[in-house]
């Protein structure tokens, strides 16, 4: 019975979601996160392969689909059923631990597929931008240098020194898509100059 799912995601975000939600991760019970696992929680396919046997079928199918269509992959191919790929990739994967359901017990729901993982993924992604976001938007425009202030978050959400730049760049990419339609996340106020 797997109780864990492993799923890759950037560093950064693997040691923010350790720090906050612990090692596997558990969501709390009433989140979303946990509504979002259940609904994509699944029966486990009838035809697993060992992982020596799913790698080699993996490097044959991309070698067959680099000769036939340079241009387009199966892109919901299950290229990381996780649990092979995380023992020998520990630091690339995070563990989330299944939630207890009544109408899908983990003894026999206790699969993501390729979609579902992506689903988790962007979900876990979401959640470190909302905490980026809502932690700094309110003293990006103080006194001290954003860098330093994000270097602080970091230190602060258990996020390596080695991580700090990709963090702040993903708060100026968010402050800047956003500045580029007219909106002024900073601003207390949302009209835009004419």
């Amino acid at each position: 019975m797997n109780r864990v799912v492993y799923i890759k995601v950037p560093a950064h975000i693997r040691q923010w979601a350790y720090h906050s939600y612990g090692n596997p991760i558990i969501f709390p019970i009433i989140g979303n996160e946990v509504a979002v696992i259940r609904r994509f929680t699944s029966k486990p396919p009838q035809a697993r392969m060992s992982p020596v046997e799913q790698e080699s079928q993996e490097e044959m199918e991309k070698a067959d689909a680099a000769s036939l269509h340079q241009s387009v992959t199966n892109t919901f191919k299950d290229e990381e059923y996780e649990q092979s790929r995380w023992l020998i990739h520990p630091n690339e994967y995070i563990a989330i631990s299944l939630p207890e359901s009544k109408a899908k017990p983990i003894r026999e729901y206790n699969y993501l597929g390729p979609r579902a993982r992506r689903a988790v993924k962007e979900m876990i992604t979401d959640l470190f931008k909302i905490d980026l976001w809502a932690s700094l938007k309110d003293i990006a425009d103080r006194s001290c240098k954003l860098s330093s202030l994000i270097s602080a978050w970091c230190e602060q959400h258990g996020i390596g020194i080695d991580y700090e730049d990709t963090v702040r760049q993903c708060f100026y990419r968010m402050r800047d898509q956003h500045a580029k339609k007219g909106i002024n996340l900073n601003s207390t106020t949302r009209f835009h100059k004419d």
